[in-house]
């Protein structure tokens, strides 16, 4: 990226960039797989998509092609990610557990780069901090502990460097390379689409002001031309009148106005939801302070021409333009999370009756882009508290709010929050051994039988080879739904919230125990195991009928020979998180 002039300063961020990023991803390098990794929206779900998209070899199977060793005769290939993507090339040459620890190196590279030389840009060149400012934003930004796999919120801010760029009046050669490589490492479904219709919001901006129309329309042509072709597969599945996903089904209007409000406050000052963007408490203190200081400089401003004195303190032309900038970055975040928010608001539902498509669209996930947004924000805090200041001082305010941040971010890097949630390690997790024993002594032909789990994420089982009656899918058809939830309906209706879960979602197909510890296995489960389900109210024959041979189950099921389940027996090993007790279907039972 050769935003600055000066060949310099482009190498140090280079250099800077890559020593944040290794001593961020340094816990993975040293523990190898004996490391933590995010167990929900993550091993068990996005390690194994594309683990299976590389170890079947489908990179280009049709997309009704039932190719995945998920579900009884398969998934469709749609289900399963995008070969074009750089993170499924990744897993294609690597292990899944370095593919994934190099993606972690390759988007917060991308993040600490894009926003850095971004803050470059609005930096006033004279500012003899500007190099410490960008690199401590850079720093602030690469390690938010967003969600990697999306790529959206650390791609973001080349799109936006493009654009501003294209604003300046520079060179249009940088930003059609950041529009044509955006789509390779984010995604459209999980924020890329809120970051396309920025940039044609951008092209109207620009016919509008008559500021250059025909480069950004050509950036924006190229950004939208280049994420079609990667995200072909979900267009040809929109327009697919054959293929009706489990998503038509989705419930929303969960929350009524007051939780809708407190969720607003809560993300907008606190990144309450998964994907926290830790702006408090020191961003939100570092924009209190910038705030302060421009009441001030604008009460100067307004004073100056009666008091001569006040014009020391009054705002400059290039802190009005960064204070303006500040605003509108601020009231994004405030539209982003207020989306997420009322999305979920029960008073929302008559615009998804109008627009049914929206029901195939989660609108909520414009808080993907507010770990950029926050970051950016800070970027701006400092710039404006540091104009003024000669060298050593401003450095020590960066050096401070910027340490002071690092310090947050510790405490929540990905690491130590799966240590002490779960305390599960990425080989515990998936404990080859365990199922390697499993398949052996109980000679079980991984190709051909078909399993499914009770109290274990199924990514478990097909991460070891099995094939599985369960999944977690983002798309799939909704016969598949409608046919397990027969087989499982009433063990669901037990436990209405199992029940309304799986009915108002379903992505999780998984043989939900009414009578199990954390039943839903979503981001509540810490980790316990409960050693025995006294009922299972599912029978052998609709079990078999639907196609099931063997349960792998981490708890033990008081009524299996009634239901003609039988026992064969109870397996550990220490390098596992699991006790797991195999059922097999028998030839008696109801």
């Amino acid at each position: 990226m050769g935003v600055t002039r000066n060949p310099r300063e482009a190498l140090l961020l280079w250099v800077i960039g890559f020593a944040v990023v290794v001593i961020y991803i340094s816990p993975w390098l040293v523990y190898g797989q004996d490391s933590y990794v995010r167990i929900h929206d993550g091993l068990d779900s996005n390690i194994i998509w594309h683990t299976l998209t590389a170890r079947e070899k489908i990179w280009f199977a049709p997309n009704g092609a039932l190719v995945a060793p998920v579900f009884v005769g398969g998934a469709p290939r749609v289900s399963l990610p995008s070969e074009l993507k750089v993170i499924t090339a990744l897993f294609a040459v690597l292990e899944p557990f370095w593919a994934y620890v190099a993606h972690q190196f390759i988007i917060r590279l991308t993040a600490f780069l894009g926003i850095a030389f971004l803050a470059l840009e609005f930096t006033p060149g004279e500012m003899r901090n500007r190099l410490w400012i960008a690199a401590g934003t850079g720093t602030a930004y690469a390690i938010v502990p967003f969600w990697a796999w999306s790529g959206v919120a650390a791609a973001t801010a080349c799109v936006v460097l493009a654009c501003w760029r294209l604003a300046a009046g520079k060179g249009i050669g940088l930003p059609l390379l950041l529009m044509a490589a955006y789509p390779f490492v984010s995604s459209l479904i999980l924020g890329g689409m809120f970051v396309v219709g920025f940039v044609w919001l951008f092209f109207a901006w620009s016919v509008w002001a008559r500021h250059r129309p025909g480069a950004v329309f050509i950036c924006a042509l190229v950004l939208t031309a280049a994420q079609i072709m990667v995200e072909y597969r979900l267009f040809l599945f929109l327009f697919d009148p054959d293929f009706i996903p489990h998503r038509v089904e989705f419930v929303f209007g969960h929350t009524n106005l007051v939780q809708a409000v407190r969720a607003f406050v809560d993300e907008f000052m606190y990144g309450a939801s998964g994907l926290k963007s830790l702006q408090s408490p020191v961003v939100v203190a570092s924009l209190a302070m910038t705030f302060a200081l421009v009441v001030l400089g604008s009460g100067a401003r307004l004073a100056a021409p009666r008091n001569l004195p006040a014009r020391r303190y009054a705002l400059t032309g290039n802190e009005l333009r960064l204070t303006v900038q500040l605003i509108v970055v601020i009231a994004a975040i405030a539209v982003f999370s207020a989306v997420f928010a009322f999305w979920e608001w029960s008073g929302s539902q008559f615009i998804r009756a109008y627009f049914p498509l929206l029901n195939r669209v989660n609108m909520s996930r414009t808080i993907y882009l507010n770990p950029f947004a926050w970051s950016l924000a800070f970027g701006l805090c400092l710039t404006l508290l540091t104009g003024r200041l000669s060298w050593k001082p401003g450095l020590a305010v960066i050096g401070t709010l910027v340490g002071l941040q690092v310090i947050v971010a510790a405490r929540h890097h990905e690491f130590a929050v799966e240590r002490d949630h779960s305390g599960i390690t990425f080989s515990q997790f998936f404990a080859e051994p365990l199922f390697e024993r499993i398949a052996t002594e109980l000679d079980i032909d991984r190709k051909n039988v078909v399993v499914a789990s009770i109290g274990m994420h199924p990514s478990i089982a097909q991460y070891n080879g099995f094939k599985t009656a369960d999944a977690y899918l983002p798309l799939y058809p909704i016969t598949y739904k409608h046919r397990f939830r027969h087989m499982m309906v009433h063990e669901f209706s037990r436990n209405p919230e199992v029940l309304s879960y799986f009915d108002g979602w379903g992505s999780r197909v998984y043989m939900f125990p009414s009578e199990i510890i954390c039943p839903r296995m979503d981001t509540s489960c810490t980790g316990e195991k409960q050693h025995a389900v006294t009922r299972l109210e599912v029978s052998r024959e609709t079990m078999k009928n639907f196609g099931v041979d063997y349960l792998f189950s981490i708890a033990t099921i008081g009524n299996a020979k009634e239901i003609g389940l039988v026992e064969r027996g109870t397996f550990r090993d220490p390098a596992s998180a699991w006790a797991v007790t195999v059922y097999q279907l028998g030839a008696g039972g109801p």
